[in-house]
């Protein structure tokens, strides 16, 4: 699975899926983004964390954030907003449950959940640290270096 932060090009959709197929029998590209949309729920609790919102057969929205049950409270400073996602259609509902269980894997910080699937927000913080660099500086290879 490849995520990214915007939709995929038609060239990316080429490059990928034939580099990939190389090494593996089945590649996912998913594009997710933050969005302005809200969902308000009668009553005084926010949407469920893990929600999955279509809208036609164009859109779809995955609510990584909200109430969690399990600590029978919303952890959020503000009305929870869903990322976007998109992608291959027949699977976009798998890829969100994969997307879910990867907003709470982050062992780095305290965190219960993250709105972000680690995939992206580790490559943030990576890109962060990344950016410090001089440019004739060669970047140290290992992951614990990053963490």
């Amino acid at each position: 699975m490849i995520h990214k932060t915007s939709q995929f090009a038609q060239q990316e959709e080429v490059g990928f899926t034939t580099a990939a197929k190389e090494k593996v029998a089945n590649v996912s590209l998913v594009w997710i983004r933050p969005t302005g949309f809200r969902l308000l729920k009668h009553g005084s609790q926010e949407p469920l964390r893990g929600t999955y919102v279509t809208i036609g057969d164009e859109r779809s929205f995955l609510f990584t954030t909200g109430y969690v049950p399990w600590w029978e409270e919303y952890p959020g400073p503000h009305i929870p907003a869903p990322l976007e996602i998109g992608g291959d259609r027949d699977s976009l509902r798998d890829r969100a449950r994969e997307i879910l269980s990867l907003s709470k894997m982050n062992w780095n910080t305290a965190d219960g959940i993250g709105r972000s699937p680690i995939t992206l927000s580790f490559a943030r913080r990576v890109g962060m640290i990344m950016a410090e660099l001089s440019e004739d500086i060669l970047p140290n290879p290992s992951y614990r270096f990053y963490m």
